[in-house]
């Protein structure tokens, strides 16, 4: 796409299955989206670079927004609970947080 960057397809391609930083950018995207929508003043990071590495400190405040995210909705809806931790993280656990971020999305336009 025109208006990618190239180094940002490359890693894309070069990382397929893998959560990277484009990943973190568009969850933190959608996280302070929703959390100004609802007031939570949830803090996140737009700006993850390629060469960035996340400190565990960072990772914990991401799945903390996305928990905070999840406690929105009521506990016994289908949606699973946030991931408690990135190591090892699984391509299901991955999914979850997107499902995390539909079920809240969807829960605004209810």
């Amino acid at each position: 796409h025109p208006y990618v960057p190239y180094t940002e397809i490359l890693a894309t391609e070069a990382t397929k299955g893998a959560y990277n930083y484009s990943d973190l950018n568009r969850v933190e995207r959608a996280v302070a989206e929703l959390s100004d929508h609802f007031g939570l003043g949830l803090y996140t990071r737009t700006d993850w670079g390629m060469w960035d590495i996340p400190t565990a400190s960072q990772m914990n405040r991401y799945l903390g927004n996305i928990a905070t995210l999840r406690n929105l909705l009521p506990t016994d809806a289908d949606v699973p609970n946030a991931p408690t931790t990135m190591n090892n993280l699984t391509y299901a656990d991955a999914n979850n947080i997107e499902l995390i971020l539909s079920a809240v999305y969807e829960s605004i336009i209810r």
